[in-house]
């Protein structure tokens, strides 16, 4: 499992559980908890459909994400949003972006 992805678990995991705050919605007790804290079943689901939803955006958009990724350009801030997320965990913005490349282009595979 790729830091990556286990990043995107981590961000996923914590953006869905302000969402259902956020929304009136209670998750389950046992995984209303930080990610580290997570049950192993449960961040076993998760790393599947992290990495299932990042493949089939990736196929979808491959070539234009990589563009925009390198050019340094997006149409939206969701990037710089991961990014600040990312840079809160000692990974670089560079490395972060270098990563993402990488997977993109199915060098992390």
């Amino acid at each position: 499992m790729s830091d990556f992805i286990e990043l995107m678990c981590k961000l996923m995991h914590e953006s869905y559980e302000e969402a259902a705050i956020a929304n009136g919605w209670q998750t389950q007790v046992r995984s209303r908890v930080a990610w580290v804290d997570v049950p192993e079943a449960n961040k076993k689901t998760m790393r599947v459909a992290v990495s299932d939803v990042i493949d089939n955006v990736l196929d979808y958009e491959q070539e234009r994400i990589i563009e925009l990724l390198q050019a340094g350009r997006h149409e939206s801030h969701a990037i710089d949003d991961i990014f600040d997320g990312v840079v809160g965990m000692g990974i670089s913005r560079a490395d972060f972006k270098q990563e993402l490349i990488a997977l993109i282009k199915g060098e992390n595979k």
